[in-house]
């Protein structure tokens, strides 16, 4: 799950990784559950890869997550 208990850490891993490289690719394999906090900061992250000429890439999305995307019509977002 990534919830806003273990948020921080992701945002911040991937918040120093878009200045080297403003291309981020995340693994959701594993994902069972976002709360909003994560979709929020994932929402954020695609805004600054952007800004920085790159963008952000949802990899393995899982069914229940991919369903949670496109009920909120962020699945293309």
């Amino acid at each position: 799950a990534l919830t806003q208990e273990n948020l921080q850490n992701f945002i911040k891993a991937a918040q120093q990784a878009i200045p080297e490289t403003p291309y981020i690719m995340i693994d959701l394999a594993k994902t069972e559950f976002l709360d909003y906090s994560a979709i929020g900061a994932l929402v954020s992250l695609a805004d600054q890869t952007r800004d920085a000429g790159g963008e952000l890439f949802l990899v393995d999305i899982p069914p229940k997550v991919h369903h949670v995307l496109t009920v909120l019509r962020l699945y293309d977002f």
